[in-house]
């Protein structure tokens, strides 16, 4: 089946719309894991390529999983919008693109054991009615069927057999639904939290920011200097993070290029009595202004020629050795590089810096200290917490400059918190009732460390019918993926491995 009308297929069928660029992440790194599980062997060598795979006494075909590859791959670059490259995942893809095949055939293969079938006439109805690829001002034109077959390399009878198995699977969950009903108990809960809504407050402690704030007397940090312990300790620091105070040497520069084609005698002739034009004319105008309007560099032409600051090593050579010699606000002669001509103009040139220890130690020392004050008043504030005594919580939050937040009222069965990272923290918030305002601990995140207590739960008298409708879809789900899996257990499912020979990145 083609691209499109493959898709337009599976979207009538099945209804499946998936927008999101997270999901499309989460897919895409799982996709391995059903080899893992499910354990393809690769036992076909014989069959030769023109399948790739055996599902019990089923054949999937070269072709097929070919057109499967390819609309999995179109998949994945809608979802993320042309942003990743995807060459690196291509065997990530080919197995996706396999699985779809394998679980397919799986599902029309246990529909047909269960006595679930596609009939001849909904097929025929489907052919005719529902694929808008077939008709022309809503009637269904043969000879587009006929071309579309022969376009594809399909005959009827195998296009036929492909909508009767999408018709049997379509068929088997819809059975499933309508059999799954959520049991009182479970509406009656879904009741509960739709007419609740939770309202969190939350303060949220950064060490490092806190940190930078607290304000360090020179005396002090002279005083814990002498402390020979403590000196050490500074020094330590200094060298792990000596990248803090060290800099290489840079410049900051202006330019004007004009190219001419390599090998082009004529044309480099051409470009060098032009920039020679524009440096006389830059002795009475506005260098920037030259820049903008006749450089061919379109990094730096909407910059008037300004080049963000660069080292050592990241502009070729020719261009490097003047940029780092010449004077600041000098203008040079014409510069001849691999890209043409340049005129250069050094607005900023700062030496490298690789202080010593004893050169910045007040600077080291006062953070230093500053982290250590940080990690106690946090470790107060920890064991406060844990104390749940909410007056020495409040006394320590202001002594810090934290003032509580609040996340607004939401529901009890969402699955994520207002302003709260999703994870431990916004689990957390689930665990404080009005008996029990405080959380009794700190919860940390890779940034922050957050307080969390309860401020109020309000009714909700706008609850919806939703949760339940998603009980139900989520059972229907499970139980289907759960007749397939069972299934797949006892079925008998080969990979040819030259599928994926010479696929890896």
């Amino acid at each position: 089946m083609s691209d499109n009308l493959a898709t337009g297929l599976r979207r009538r069928l099945e209804g499946r719309k998936l927008t999101s660029k997270i999901i499309g992440y989460v897919l895409l790194g799982a996709i391995g894991l059903v080899f893992v599980f499910f354990g393809y062997s690769g036992k076909m060598s014989h069959l030769g390529i023109g399948f790739v795979a055996r599902v019990n006494d089923s054949l999937i075909s070269l072709a097929d999983f070919q057109n499967e590859e390819s609309r999995v791959q179109q998949y994945y670059a809608n979802l993320f919008g042309g942003s990743m490259d995807l060459s690196a995942q291509r065997n990530l893809l080919k197995q996706q693109a396999l699985e779809d095949l394998v679980r397919g055939e799986l599902t029309s293969q246990a529909a047909d054991k269960a006595g679930i079938y596609g009939t001849d006439a909904e097929i025929r109805d489907f052919i005719t009615n529902d694929i808008p690829v077939f008709q022309e001002k809503g009637q269904f034109q043969r000879d587009r069927y006929m071309g579309y077959l022969q376009g594809s390399h399909t005959s009827a009878g195998d296009f036929e057999n492909r909508v009767r198995k999408e018709i049997a699977t379509k068929r088997a969950r819809r059975a499933i639904e309508a059999s799954v009903h959520p049991i009182a108990l479970e509406i009656q809960k879904a009741k509960e939290l739709q007419n609740k809504k939770l309202e969190i407050s939350y303060a949220k402690i950064n060490t490092n920011d806190l940190a930078k704030s607290l304000k360090i007397q020179p005396s002090e940090v002279q005083a814990q200097l002498n402390d020979p312990a403590f000196a050490k300790r500074a020094e330590e620091y200094f060298k792990t993070y000596q990248s803090d105070w060290s800099a290489p040497e840079t410049v900051k520069a202006q330019h004007l290029l004009i190219g001419f084609k390599k090998g082009d005698a004529d044309s480099e002739k051409k470009a060098l009595e032009k920039i020679e034009g524009l440096k006389a004319r830059a002795a009475k105008e506005d260098f920037g202004k030259l820049a903008a309007q006749y450089s061919e560099d379109p990094g730096s032409k909407a910059k008037q020629g300004i080049m963000e600051p660069f080292t050592r090593g990241r502009m070729v050579k020719e261009f490097e050795d003047v940029a780092f010699t010449q004077k600041v606000g000098e203008l040079s002669a014409p510069v001849k590089s691999p890209f043409g001509y340049h005129l250069i103009k050094v607005l900023e040139h700062k030496e490298a810096k690789d202080p010593s220890f004893e050169s910045v130690k007040m600077e080291v020392g006062s953070r230093v200290l500053a982290r250590d004050r940080a990690e106690q008043q946090a470790k107060a504030l920890d064991e406060a917490v844990a104390k749940g005594d909410s007056a020495a919580v409040d006394g320590i939050l202001k002594n810090l400059g934290v003032a509580w937040e609040e996340t607004g009222a939401f529901d009890l069965g969402a699955d994520s918190v207002p302003k709260l990272p999703a994870g431990p923290v916004a689990d957390a918030a689930f665990e404080v009732s009005q008996e029990k305002p405080l959380l009794n601990r700190v919860v940390h995140d890779a940034t922050a460390r957050y307080v969390i207590k309860f401020k109020a739960m309000k009714a909700d008298a706008s609850g919806k019918e939703m949760a339940q409708n998603e009980n139900q879809n989520a059972r229907a789900d499970g139980i289907f993926g759960s007749w397939v899996d069972q299934f797949r257990l006892k079925s008998q499912i080969e990979v040819n491995p030259e599928v994926f020979k010479g696929g890896a990145e």
